[in-house]
C-alpha cells in the first residue's frame, strides 16, 4: 500500500506477466466514439494500451512522491515486460505450431473421408454388387444341375 492506502499500480505486474500464472479474465473498456480516436481497430488498441501505460506511468510517479522513485519503478516494470518478450514468444511459438498440425490433421482427415466416401464406398458396392451377382448364378447353377439329377 502507498502513503494514500492505494495499493501501487504496477504492484502484481510480475504475476501479471508470467503466462504460466496469469489471469485469463479481459477487461472490456468502452471508448467513446467522439474522444477523437481512429477507427481503425488495431490502431484503436494501440492508442487505448498507450494510454492506459501513460495512466499507470503517472499513477505510480504520483504514489511514488518523487520522480526519481518513480521513475525507478517504471524501470523495474519495463525490465519485467522485457524479459517476459522471449518466453512469450516461445508459448505463442508453440501455440501456432500446435494450431498448425491440427489444421494439417484436420485436412488430411478430411481427405481421408473424402476418399472413403467419394471412392472407397462405391468401389465397395460394386464388389458386393458382382459378389452377389456370382453368388446368385451360382444357385441357379445348383439348382439347374439338381433339377437334372432328379
Amino acid at each position: 500500500m502507498t502513503a494514500s492506502g492505494r495499493r501501487p499500480p504496477l504492484a502484481g505486474l510480475e504475476a501479471d506477466l508470467d503466462f504460466e500464472r496469469a489471469s485469463e479474465a479481459t477487461v472490456t473498456l468502452h471508448v467513446p466514439a467522439d474522444a477523437g480516436l481512429p477507427r481503425d481497430p488495431r490502431q484503436l488498441r494501440m492508442a487505448v494500451y498507450l494510454g492506459v501505460y501513460d495512466l499507470l506511468a503517472e499513477r505510480a510517479v504520483e504514489d511514488a512522491g518523487e520522480v526519481g522513485a518513480g521513475t525507478a519503478a517504471l524501470e523495474r516494470a519495463l525490465r519485467l515486460v522485457e524479459a517476459s518478450d522471449g518466453p512469450l514468444r516461445f508459448a505463442l511459438f508453440e501455440r501456432r505450431s500446435r494450431a498448425e498440425a491440427q489444421e494439417l490433421v484436420a485436412r488430411m482427415r478430411g481427405k481421408e473421408i473424402a476418399m472413403t466416401e467419394g471412392w472407397m464406398l462405391p468401389r465397395l458396392e460394386q464388389d458386393i454388387a458382382a459378389y452377389r451377382e456370382r453368388v446368385a448364378a451360382l444357385r441357379r447353377a445348383l439348382d439347374a444341375a439338381g433339377g437334372r439329377a432328379s
